[in-house]
């Protein structure tokens, strides 16, 4: 079974909706449960997400870490 780049880790979040600002403000909050790196593309930033050590469901920590940037993103976005 092929794995999806989530369940690697890496995903490419485009610039336009995924704010810096945000992601560093998501990176810096899901420390305790993740270590993440930024990668900066042309228009996008490629991020790695690792869950740390003992992680039950590292999927989950993947995903709600998206959620999490992408909320904070769009509410940056709405209030500008």
């Amino acid at each position: 079974m092929a794995t999806s780049p989530l369940s690697e880790g890496k995903v490419i979040l485009h610039r336009t909706l995924y704010d810096e600002g945000c992601l560093k403000a998501a990176s810096e909050a899901y420390k305790p449960f993740a270590i993440v790196s930024v990668e900066p593309g042309d228009n996008c930033s490629i991020i790695t997400v690792t869950p740390v050590s003992g992680a039950p469901d590292p999927e989950r920590v993947r995903r709600e870490f998206l959620n999490y940037v992408l909320d904070l993103s769009i509410k940056k976005h709405l209030a500008s």
